[in-house]
């Protein structure tokens, strides 16, 4: 009897967990028993950025300005007005400041970078980083990228004499590997021409595991997890990765080796700590290298390469846009006898910014920015208050994706990004690299990255 009282029990408060939304007046997605929303998802029957998209229409359908979900028995709010989008990210960005990540322990080294960080060690940590991905820094490693550019368009020449096939993703995943690993561990790691290299090989284990595992680790505490050894990032590739980057630290050290990268930016931060006049705000720990160091790697070679080749296939598809793109590059590089770009000359390809910005809105590779409520907040105009703590969904590529705001948005057509047709369309939202204070840091460099490559 007392387990049948038990199951009863068990089985009300499940269900009044799942009322969360209704008895706030939100409109909501009906859950299910245990999986909330994301049935299809964990059984591999959609991605769970299509459960978000369907949310984003059901509730935009019925004139809501927002709705919920639910992650299991997990309440999720997702705005859908761009209104109250925008003032979420920009003028209300300290009550979404938080992240909510589900995997992340102190104990693991390579998960405690800024991405993850929150609250006050978010912010401590994003003032020491910036000055490192300004332009001017971007610039300090234009020659690093420059020259993988070389290697890439030699080897693509060397194929194409040979009359041999090019699988353009795998290039391009070889590129974004061999900049990332020379900017950010300061070692070439030779991708392009031996592909099958040990580094490449563990990053491959960092696209995550299933779905299901997700959803383990936020439903039970990180602690309980760490305890039976389970980790964010794998035992192994966190071993791997963190006796690189430490060896790299060790060897610059004791070899007095100075070189323009993102590493040594880092490690320049880092040695303010010995110096008399110091600002201990400004000091990077040297477990702070290795995660940062580590969050640019698995950021930079598996993002950018996934964008490039997506360009690469909307170029492919259409020669007219790839024609246009040539001329331009032409008449911007004729400065050199051998049309070689220049740091300074990215700046002028404009067309190249409408391909690259278009790219990123029809493939959005992020399907969606997630927040953390981190003290109430009562919703503009509404009797409604967001809870500190409710996890929060921008559904970006719901809204790139949007006819309201692109006229035929699965259609490939740079022009959404001339000036005159984003001057007509000041209001419409484009978050490729999220937006607010917490948008992607490195986006400067992933842009020089992106074209360069195209060039």
């Amino acid at each position: 009897s007392l387990l049948v009282t038990l199951l009863i029990g068990g089985t009300f408060y499940l269900k009044w967990k799942h009322s969360y939304w209704s008895r706030r007046g939100v409109p909501y997605m009906e859950p299910e028993f245990f999986y909330g929303n994301f049935k299809n998802a964990s059984l591999g029957k959609m991605v769970p950025g299509e459960v978000v998209v369907k949310a984003y229409y059901e509730f935009k359908n019925i004139g809501a300005k927002y709705g919920g979900i639910y992650f299991a028995y997990n309440p999720i709010w997702i705005p859908v007005d761009t209104v109250l989008i925008k003032q979420l990210l920009q003028k209300d960005y300290w009550n979404f400041s938080g992240r909510g990540n589900f995997y992340q322990h102190k104990n693991d080294i390579l998960t405690n970078h800024l991405a993850f960080s929150e609250g006050a060690g978010w912010k401590s940590l994003r003032t020491k980083l910036s000055p490192a991905f300004s332009s001017g820094k971007v610039k300090y490693m234009f020659h690093i990228i420059d020259q993988v550019g070389d290697r890439a368009e030699n080897l693509v020449a060397d194929l194409f004499k040979r009359k041999q096939p090019l699988n353009i993703k795998e290039v391009q995943s070889c590129f974004s590997m061999d900049v990332v690993a020379s900017c950010a561990f300061g070692i070439d790691s030779n991708s392009l021409n031996d592909p099958n290299n040990e580094l490449r090989q563990y990053s491959k284990t960092l696209l995550g595991g299933s779905f299901l595992t997700r959803l383990l680790e936020h439903l039970v505490n990180w602690d309980v997890l760490h305890f039976f050894g389970h980790s964010g990032i794998g035992r192994a590739a966190t071993n791997f990765f963190v006796g690189l980057i430490s060896d790299m630290i060790s060897y610059r050290d004791e070899n007095n080796i100075v070189r323009q990268d993102f590493l040594q930016l880092m490690l320049n931060l880092r040695k303010k700590e010995n110096a008399v006049d110091s600002n201990k705000q400004n000091v990077l720990a040297r477990d702070e290298v290795i995660s940062n160091s580590f969050l640019l790697f698995a950021a930079g070679s598996g993002t950018v390469s996934s964008n490039m080749s997506f360009l690469m296939y909307e170029l492919a598809r259409h020669p007219d846009i790839q024609d246009k793109v040539r001329r331009e590059i032409w008449e911007v590089c004729k400065h050199d006898p051998e049309y070689k770009v220049t740091y300074e000359d990215l700046s002028k390809l404009k067309y190249c910014d409408m391909i690259i910005n278009e790219t990123l809105r029809v493939h959005t590779t992020v399907t969606e920015v997630r927040r953390k409520c981190t003290s109430d907040y009562q919703v503009p105009g509404t009797n409604l208050t967001i809870k500190k703590g409710t996890f929060v969904l921008i559904p970006i590529w719901a809204l790139h994706n949007d006819p309201e705001y692109y006229e035929n948005p699965k259609e490939f057509n740079p022009e959404n990004f001339s000036e005159e047709n984003k001057a007509d369309r000041k209001n419409v939202p484009f978050f490729p690299f999220g937006e607010g204070i917490r948008s992607c840091i490195g986006m400067r460099f992933a842009l020089v990255q992106m074209k360069l490559a195209m060039v």
